[in-house]
């Protein structure tokens, strides 16, 4: 085959001269919706950490990556729901992230604030059940 007519999956197939490669697609794995790591991608990356949000310490609190992300957010006292903790582990019901995210007891805390995101549609279940299922486990990273 002339060079014209040859296909180069070089880039996609791990190969190539330019020094870029990329894993075979077989060996990328997404992270498990109930980790920390997929909690952060499929969540707090998305909705929480842009310019406006919690990349920019919005309640003392930052997001930019995701070990900034678990530093700030387990076993760290809540600004905005004293006498919370942001996430308790093995206890969503006394995680502040829970009551923001789900809207839930926030009439209890007088602090709170709003339902979070902020000017966003809610956070679906499946996405607040991996939170909770994640906090139950011991929060772990």
């Amino acid at each position: 085959m002339s060079g014209s007519d040859a296909t180069d999956d070089s880039a996609t197939e791990g190969g190539g001269d330019d020094g870029f490669t990329l894993p075979p697609v077989d060996a990328i794995v997404p992270p498990d919706p109930a980790s920390f790591d997929g909690i952060y991608t499929n969540t707090l990356h998305r909705r929480c950490a842009s310019v406006e949000c919690h990349n920019a310490s919005k309640g003392g609190l930052t997001m930019s990556t995701v070990d900034i992300a678990y530093a700030s957010l387990v076993n760290v006292p809540s600004q905005g729901c004293s006498p919370l903790l942001r996430v308790k582990p093995g206890s969503p019901t006394e995680s502040a992230l829970i009551w923001k995210l789900g809207a839930h007891y926030l009439d209890k805390c007088s602090d709170a604030g709003v339902e979070m995101p902020v000017g966003l549609p809610a956070i679906p279940a499946s996405e607040l059940d991996a939170i909770n299922t994640w906090i139950t486990n011991g929060a772990k990273r």
